[in-house]
C-alpha cells in the first residue's frame, strides 16, 4: 500500500471527505486527492502536520507498520477535532491554552467573555 493509499484510508477510517481533510490541514481538496492517487508525494512538513492533526503513527504513515493511531493524552484532543471539524490553528490554539497556567487560563476566559457579550449585544442592535 502506498503512502497515499494510507492517506485515502486514514481519511475514510476518520469518516472526513477530501474537502473536509483538506481544510483540517489548510490543503485543497486537490491536494488531497493528488496525494491519493499518488501523483503528488506530501512533504515530510505534509506528514508531520497529518500525524498532528489526526493523531496518527508517523511510522504507519510512512511504511504501512505499526497501528494507524497513537494512543497517548492527544487522543482526545483528535476525537474533538475530529468531532468539531478543527483545522490546524485551532487544534494548536486549544493545546497553547491548555498549556498555560490557570490563572492565564482564567484571564482568556473572562477576556473571551467580554468580547462574546459585546459581539451578542452588537448582533441584537441589528
Amino acid at each position: 500500500m502506498t503512502i497515499g493509499e494510507r492517506i485515502k484510508e486514514l481519511r475514510n477510517a476518520l469518516g472526513l471527505t477530501q474537502p473536509q481533510f483538506g481544510e483540517r490541514m489548510n490543503a485543497t481538496q486537490n491536494t488531497i486527492g493528488r496525494y491519493e492517487v499518488n501523483i503528488v508525494t506530501p512533504s515530510s512538513a505534509a506528514i508531520s502536520l497529518i500525524c498532528r492533526v489526526f493523531n496518527v503513527n508517523e511510522n504507519w504513515l510512512r511504511t504501512g507498520e505499526g497501528e494507524m493511531f497513537i494512543e497517548k493524552d492527544e487522543t482526545l484532543l483528535a476525537k474533538l477535532s475530529a468531532e468539531y471539524h478543527l483545522g490546524a490553528d485551532d487544534v494548536a490554539l486549544i493545546t497553547a491554552y491548555l498549556q498555560l497556567s490557570p490563572k492565564d487560563r482564567a484571564n482568556i476566559v473572562r477576556s473571551a467573555a467580554i468580547i462574546t457579550k459585546a459581539m451578542a449585544d452588537g448582533q441584537s442592535d441589528s
